[in-house]
């Protein structure tokens, strides 16, 4: 191994590598840009893993710093992928998933920011497809369209959703590409948040005075205080209303934490917002995310409500989840209708409000429906 004199050039003192309670400058996001060397990995792992990289380093001859759980590795090549993943592969599944790394431009000191913003191996080379995302997101370059929910009874328009989509050089980029890159690249809390804040400013740009409904997805928010926080902030400084908006939960894999979800939607609540469920679909686990959570407004999936008018299965589903809604007095969106019969369909079977493309294609500026009202 390299002595500590060896390392003088590449890295910073020893003793400043992992004390960063020192200080608490803000850090630069760890994940701003691609990797570009030369520069330090930072390296937390468990006991036994340490004793394996720490051989790993001594055959490599590569320099480094060890202290207590984390690894500091000089690295000079200009691309660092190719070290980072040979060590990664040198690694087994389970040691790769319990080591959290961070790579920094040599002569940036490790702050506490940093320390607990480290990600896995797999997200940190993910990075690198994901720069195009990080420079999205540091210049605001998302673009928020407007789609119409209107009345059942009377086709008025009660609300809109925000939706999110990229703006590269006058392109739009389609929202699931960029939750694609943004999962991958462990980015999805900085998207969901720039995602919420871009809806916000568009409201107040567009000077919106009806419900707008916001997505965001309850696993990219690890701290709702500081959310909340931030959130209501910003709707302050844009002059904006809290009780005009709705914090729409889309739904999210099987292994949800109902009890996180929940806590949000009490903060979010208490705060003033209404609150909402996405795309409630057939089974168990739909009932049971709507009758523990009992949102302000529920929407049904558009898979189920896509040809309702002519699938008596369908039909069965949906009129269950709207029969449930009712009784739990929570207000109701069929999404995804298409055609004056599902259109019908939906208010005849008890649908509070519409939302889809025989309505409205999402559109920035929103669109106006005062035709679509008087027919």
């Amino acid at each position: 191994m390299a002595s500590h004199r060896q390392l003088a050039a590449v890295l910073p003192p020893p003793g400043r590598l992992h004390r960063p309670a020192l200080r608490r400058r803000a850090a630069a996001p760890p994940d701003a840009g691609q990797l570009v060397g030369p520069g330090v990995l930072h390296l937390r792992v468990p006991a036994a893993t340490a004793v394996k990289i720490r051989q790993w380093l001594e055959m490599q001859r590569q320099p480094c710093v060890r202290q207590n759980d984390c690894f500091s590795i000089a690295v000079n090549a200009s691309d660092p992928v190719d070290f980072i993943t040979a060590l990664r592969g040198m690694l087994s599944a389970t040691e790769q998933a319990a080591t959290r790394a961070l790579f920094q431009p040599t002569g940036r000191e490790l702050t506490l920011s940093d320390y607990f913003a480290m990600q896995s191996l797999d997200g940190l080379l993910a990075r690198q497809d994901a720069a195009w995302l990080t420079s999205l997101l540091a210049r605001q370059g998302l673009a928020m369209h407007f789609q119409p929910i209107v009345a059942a009874a009377d086709r008025r328009l009660f609300a809109y959703e925000c939706l999110m989509r990229g703006d590269e050089a006058g392109s739009l980029i389609p929202p699931s590409r960029m939750l694609e890159v943004a999962r991958k690249a462990e980015l999805s809390h900085r998207l969901d948040a720039a995602a919420r804040q871009a809806a916000f400013r568009a409201t107040a740009r567009h000077g919106i005075q009806t419900k707008v409904f916001v997505n965001f997805s309850a696993a990219a928010i690890y701290d709702p205080m500081a959310c909340l926080a931030n959130t209501v902030e910003l709707i302050s400084e844009l002059g904006l209303r809290r009780d005009q908006f709705v914090f729409e939960a889309v739904e999210s894999d099987a292994g949800e934490d109902l009890g996180h979800l929940r806590t949000l939607l009490e903060c979010f609540r208490r705060a003033g917002f209404a609150v909402a469920l996405d795309d409630l679909t057939a089974g168990y686990d739909s009932l049971r995310r709507l009758e523990t959570l009992t949102p302000d407004y529920i929407k049904l999936d558009m898979e189920i409500i896509s040809g309702v008018d002519r699938d008596p299965y369908k039909g069965l589903i949906a009129a269950r989840l709207l029969e449930t809604a009712r009784s739990l007095g929570v207000q109701s969106v069929a999404e995804g209708v298409e055609t004056a019969a599902e259109f019908a369909w939906a208010r005849d079977h008890g649908a509070d409000f519409v939302q889809g493309f025989y309505v409205a294609q999402p559109a920035s500026p929103p669109p106006a429906l005062a035709a679509f009202a008087r027919a």
